[in-house]
């Protein structure tokens, strides 16, 4: 450890002195000058901290050898290697002890990047391991006097290796898309049947668990590289133990809140569009591991600071506490317009550590599986803040079809949109999926169409009448819902003015069957003329259920003279 001189080997113990001088060091056991990039600190081979005419060691200790000092460290690394898995199954057991601080739970601490040896020929593979690795170095900002990423990779003559046969507890950071004998030759004690996972990390510390991170070795199971969602899931994860992410829960993972974390990736969907997969809670967690580690370190890592609102298509349903990832989900697929249902299982956050304004969520309904804005707004809500590192979990809103969709079968998404800058907008959108057993497909929400009978206008048969005569009265009538109407009756009104309604004198009526969308019809009746005056005279369609308009079932008036028999015996007799 930083601070202590060592002196000597007893009882399989090194001998030390406080020394408050001494930075700690990092050892590599090959030439550096074959690397155009090593780990920060890395002395030349074999070196040990050299002694200063100032430090002397205890007369009664003897010299210590190189070859001592590395057979103890040997020795100490097999007692000390343990393996973190993501499995496809959970409760693995994980006997290694580990610290919590708050929310988060990791151990160990690191006093540089991750630098690793590569078996990754493949050149899609190299390009997720990018990704994956990007996840968490954007964690780091720039830092002339430390380390400036998290995830790296040694180079040879400029170009990074990929090429190079891991080695389980070599000093060195491996990792690649390995084949079973590969990890059995490399000394990883079992096969990925064995392993029954689809990645795999090994870690080594200096001393007792939960000290240094020394070595870590991170794998990716052949069987999933070339689904590019699990490679990116599984090997996100994996890095994440490298970085001290496990908690003693389920085998060595979370699960008491939704993270990337949480055993077994497999059950966790495919981002919208991100890359990304580290979770609010992951990203909270290692920001709290680098802490601990510039707390023994200073300096070696400056953190960015940024803003980063995220929603995904799952949750945790029992937010710390052990529980399940659970996929958001529907009240109901199916229902009509203006009818309201609720979304259930939402997961809002923020993986920044800076509090985000005026955030945004709208719902929409799509006609494909790509959610944008032109899509057909069902609801919103909004936060005037959302805090640093925070998180709406297990949250559900309730929205409303919007009376201008058609009939039909719709995707369901949501898209977050807040005022400032952000780390990243490819998280800010998701889509309603099923579950892993599914295959992730996207949920389908369906609109039932509905009638939407109107009466188009009305024709008189004559134009004008005598009192006590008969006029037929024609109505055409439409369908121009998206659902065939089923039987229903037209009535016909003499109304005072040209504005009709069924609170109108009721003259007849008629039965009109069913209409199918988009169809037009006629039904007419002979009504007498009983009555003299100037009227008007229309026809009103009585709604059916799930009518959709109920504001044009009338016609408007036509004007027609009803003319009083008498008057006309004294129009032609000249009586007084």
């Amino acid at each position: 450890e930083a601070g202590r001189v060592i002196t000597g080997v007893g009882d399989d113990r090194l001998r030390v002195r406080a020394r408050t001088d001494y930075e700690d060091l990092d050892y590599l056991t090959r030439n550096p000058g074959e690397l155009d990039r090593i780990t920060v600190n890395s002395p030349p081979n074999g070196a040990l901290p050299s002694d200063t005419p100032n430090v002397a060691a205890n007369p009664s200790e003897g010299p210590l050898s190189a070859d001592s000092l590395f057979d103890w460290i040997s020795r100490r690394r097999n007692v000390e290697r343990i393996a973190s898995s993501e499995r496809l199954i959970q409760n693995v057991e994980d006997p290694a002890p580990l610290l919590r601080d708050g929310r988060w739970q990791w151990c160990g601490r690191i006093n540089g990047p991750h630098n690793y040896y590569n078996w990754v020929p493949n050149d899609n593979h190299w390009t997720l391991r990018g990704q994956s690795g990007g996840n968490w170095n954007t964690l780091v900002d720039d830092n002339p006097s430390g380390a400036s990423w998290l995830i790296g990779t040694f180079t040879s003559n400029g170009e990074p290796i990929r090429n190079r046969q891991p080695d389980a507890n070599d000093g060195d950071n491996n990792m690649g898309v390995v084949s079973s004998q590969q990890l059995q030759d490399g000394g990883y004690g079992g096969t990925w049947n064995s392993f029954g996972a689809n990645g795999l990390n090994f870690t080594w510390y200096s001393g007792s668990t939960c000290t240094r991170i020394t070595e870590v070795d991170t794998f990716v199971n052949p069987a999933i590289a070339n689904d590019n969602a699990q490679h990116l899931k599984s090997l996100t994860h994996e890095f994440g133990h490298a970085l001290g992410q496990s908690t003693n829960g389920a085998g060595g993972h979370e699960d008491e809140m939704f993270a990337i974390m949480f055993a077994g990736t497999f059950q966790q969907p495919p981002n919208y569009s991100s890359v990304w997969y580290g979770r609010m809670d992951d990203m909270a967690g290692v920001r709290d591991f680098l802490n601990t580690s510039n707390s023994n370190y200073p300096g070696t890592f400056v953190q960015e600071t940024w803003v980063d609102m995220a929603t995904w298509s799952q949750t945790h349903n029992n937010w710390g506490s052990a529980g399940s990832l659970i996929m958001t989900d529907a009240n109901t697929y199916s229902g009509r317009r203006g009818d309201s249902f609720t979304i259930r299982g939402l997961q809002v956050e923020n993986r920044g550590n800076l509090p985000a304004t005026n955030v945004n969520l709208r719902f929409y309904l799509s006609s494909n599986t790509t959610i944008t804005g032109s899509d057909y707004l069902a609801g919103s809500a909004i936060w005037d803040t959302f805090s640093p590192q925070g998180r709406w979990s297990n949250g559900s809103w309730t929205v409303s079809i919007p009376g201008n969709v058609p009939a039909g079968t719709y995707s369901i998404g949501w898209i977050l949109s807040l005022d400032q800058t952000e780390r990243s907008a490819a998280n800010n959108t998701a889509i309603m999926r099923r579950s892993n057993t599914f295959n992730f497909t996207e949920r389908q929400f369906t609109v039932i169409g509905q009638p939407d009978l109107t009466v188009n206008s009305v024709s008189l048969s004559p134009t004008s009448a005598l009192q006590g005569e008969t006029v037929m009265i024609t109505s055409s009538v439409s369908n121009i819902g998206d659902a065939t109407s089923p039987s229903t009756i037209v009535r016909f009104y003499r109304s005072s003015n040209s504005t009709i309604s069924t609170a109108d004198t009721a003259l007849g009526q008629t039965v009109l069957g069913g209409l199918v969308a988009g169809g037009t019809t006629t039904r007419s009746y002979s009504a007498i003329m009983s009555v003299p005056g100037n009227w008007y005279l229309g026809a009103c369609v009585e709604q059916v259920p799930f009518e959709d308009n109920v504001f044009n079932l009338c016609s408007p008036g036509v004007f027609i003279q009803v003319q009083a028999v008498d008057e006309l015996f004294e129009d032609r007799f000249g009586l007084p």
